[in-house]
């Protein structure tokens, strides 16, 4: 709806967004790409900052989600937007131009990925684990399992945690999802003892299929 809006009454004030299909493609990515994943960002969060307590900050680690699934969102939209319009001949489009316009969104993709990976951490609380830092993902109302999402989430929320060396993963209950963290080297048992303090199982391999 923000997208529409935008779209329909704040981007027809500028003339240079409809001077050509090249811009408005381009203005069009530029909104989808980074304006929407952006204010959902800034939504995350002010959400997450007022329910952050430091007096109830135990501690921190950094996430290890692969976003595979958020690159693919990225790659359709580029080839739904800029791509399919090219080869249906609805837009007056080089192919120069299409290709340099690809090659610029993937990579910005790409660094929105990265930025959201390097500062967007796992915070440890009293009674709550909550996500946050700077969120560029792109995210559909597809009904998917939660894949370390930014949000706010009890401890009772979770049905277990694996452990692997370092790797980290805390199961949402009724298969609603996961959270995957990286662990200090030095605060493995520390961060297995506090887990289990908080009443989460720690499950074997063979029960990770359950």
């Amino acid at each position: 709806m923000a997208c529409i809006t935008i779209f329909s009454f704040v981007m027809p004030m500028f003339d240079f967004i409809f001077a050509s299909d090249f811009n408005l493609i381009n203005s069009s990515l530029a909104l989808i790409i980074i304006a929407f994943p952006a204010f959902e960002a800034l939504v995350r969060y002010f959400l997450t900052k007022k329910e952050y307590d430091p007096g109830k900050y135990f501690f921190d680690i950094p996430m290890n989600e692969k976003y595979i699934r958020q690159g693919i969102y990225y790659t359709l939209l580029i080839l739904v937007i800029l791509v399919v319009p090219f080869v249906r001949g609805q837009v007056y489009l080089s192919i120069s131009q299409v290709i340099m316009s690809a090659i610029v969104w993937l990579l910005v993709s790409v660094g929105m990925l990265f930025v959201t990976q390097k500062y967007t951490r796992v915070h440890f609380m009293k009674d709550t684990i909550i996500i946050k830092g700077i969120d560029l993902r792109i995210e559909f109302p597809m009904n998917d399992p939660l894949r370390t999402n930014s949000g706010i989430y009890g401890y009772h929320a979770f049905s277990g945690f694996y452990i692997e060396g370092t790797e980290l993963q805390m199961f949402l209950k009724d298969k609603e999802g996961h959270i995957k963290a990286t662990l200090p080297q030095d605060k493995v048992q520390h961060i297995i003892a506090f887990l289990i303090s908080k009443e989460i199982k720690r499950l074997q391999i063979h029960e990770l299929n359950m």
